[in-house]
């Protein structure tokens, strides 16, 4: 099992769907210094094969914080979303991370 922190989204243009997120390896309990860029199906397609993800945010000495752990949930119609929280609601939710 793999462990991953994301730290950045992107949106689609109406910014209500998230298409690709800032990826960093899990070094000891804080993200590398290394980021990959990943589309959100690459993070779902993780989790489903048991890699984890959470959100990392910066802080204002330029410390890592560790968020909340990452979720997907399946629409009816076959879409994913990924989630914060384990609301089955019909859109991503991972916070108050920044925008790349």
């Amino acid at each position: 099992m793999s462990s991953y922190f994301i730290t950045a989204v992107r949106y689609e243009n109406n910014h209500s769907r998230i298409t690709k997120l800032k990826v960093h390896q899990d070094i000891g309990g804080k993200p590398g210094t290394q980021s990959e860029v990943k589309t959100k199906m690459d993070v779902v397609t993780g989790i489903m094969l048991d890699s984890t993800y959470h959100t990392a945010l910066l802080d204002r000495f330029g410390n890592w914080v560790v968020g909340a752990k990452v979720h997907y949930y399946k629409s009816s119609k076959d879409e994913y979303f990924l989630r914060t929280d384990q609301n089955q609601t019909e859109a991503d939710n991972l916070g108050e991370l920044p925008e790349f």
